[in-house]
């Protein structure tokens, strides 16, 4: 959702350049009250498939207890296309309480009117209606990774 991303590039931006920068963010910036997920862009999700640990293996974890099938430091993973969170080849993410962090507000599941038209006289208009807002800014931070040069 447009709305959502829009508001997740808000919260308190933070650059990293390694997994010890994330896992940093993760312990001591994030407070331990909130759960905790990864919203990543596909070019960030390709940043934590390639980490390896210092007995060559990969951090990404297979995992049957989230959605998308993998984790991270105990974090699942939630995989979005670049254009969502940034433009193509930028590597973003979203860690934090997403619950928590975003309001979306369902107003009316499904709305039906009549409308006036000009031309057909009246025709049957259906319509959503939903609201997105930030309700906790200190519930994620969004994340932005460069590599060290």
């Amino acid at each position: 959702n447009s709305a959502v991303a829009t508001l997740l590039k808000g919260f308190t931006p933070k650059s990293i350049t390694s997994v010890d920068d994330l896992k940093h963010i993760n312990n001591v910036d994030l407070d331990p009250a909130y759960s905790r997920v990864i919203i990543a862009s596909q070019s960030f999700y390709n940043f934590l498939d390639t980490v390896k640990d210092g007995n060559g293996r990969y951090l990404l974890q297979d995992s049957i207890l989230t959605p998308s099938g993998k984790s991270v430091l105990g974090m699942p993973i939630v995989v979005v296309s670049d254009d969502t969170l940034g433009a193509a080849g930028e590597a973003h993410a979203f860690l934090g309480d997403i619950k928590r962090a975003i309001l979306f507000a369902n107003r009316a599941d499904f709305m039906v009117r009549w409308v006036d038209d000009q031309i057909y006289g009246q025709f049957l208009q259906a319509g959503m209606r939903f609201g997105v807002s930030v309700a906790d800014e200190k519930a994620g931070y969004f994340l932005t990774y460069t590599p060290k040069a």
